[in-house]
């Protein structure tokens, strides 16, 4: 038995039902692919926000670590000047044979106590960077650790016996003390920093960044 020909009505009803289905899936695939190019562009930019951030606090721990160098140079070698200070004014007296106030004195022990208390807060600022920096340490490179580390332990420094033979010889003592304790002092975190800023510079060389358009 032949199947019934369908009438021209029914006909047009079959092609108008056929294209409402075929824009539904083609509504249906366009939705799938907006929804999977989406999540690619969400992950996309994601994942250059991580570099991004990456990349800024990579350029900012080297910038508080350079600027820090010079500060902690700076409160170290005022703390020994005072330091030698206190010992060229004990042997000056005693050459002199001056009694000194004992206001002096404790003005002069209350200097360096404020200008170790400097050093003190410095040393605890250096160890929040230092910790920042262990934080970004690439996995299994050995050189950080030691980088960081060197930095936590400095040269213990103090200055060799005032003499207290003459003036001369101690006035030549004076200068002769706080040169060698600035150039030691200046050459050891010069080093020591510039080790752990190469690092630093050498994991920047690493990261991918875009840069601004």
């Amino acid at each position: 038995m032949r199947p019934r020909a369908m009438t021209p009505k029914e006909s047009k009803l079959q092609t108008v039902a056929i294209s409402l289905v075929s824009l539904l899936v083609g509504a249906l695939a366009s939705q799938t692919l907006d929804f999977f190019k989406t999540r690619q562009l969400e992950a996309e930019r994601q994942r250059t926000a991580a570099e991004e951030r990456l990349w800024n606090e990579n350029g900012e721990m080297y910038r508080q670590l350079y600027a820090f160098r010079g500060r902690l140079i700076g409160s170290l070698n005022r703390h020994h000047f005072a330091i030698i200070e206190k010992e060229y004014m004990l042997a000056h007296n005693s050459i002199t044979r001056t009694v000194e106030p004992s206001e002096m004195a404790i003005e002069r022990d209350k200097r360096i106590q404020e200008r170790l208390d400097n050093v003190l807060r410095d040393r605890a600022d250096l160890e929040q960077l230092l910790g920042w920096a262990d934080l970004a340490a690439p996995d299994g490179d050995s050189r950080w650790p030691q980088a960081i580390h060197g930095l936590l332990a400095l040269a213990r420094w103090q200055p060799s016996p005032a003499p207290r033979s003459s003036l001369t010889d101690l006035e030549m003592w004076r200068s002769r003390e706080a040169a060698r304790a600035q150039n030691t002092r200046t050459e050891e975190l010069n080093k020591k920093f510039g080790t752990l800023l190469a690092l630093i510079k050498e994991q920047r060389k690493h990261l991918r960044h875009a840069p601004p358009t």
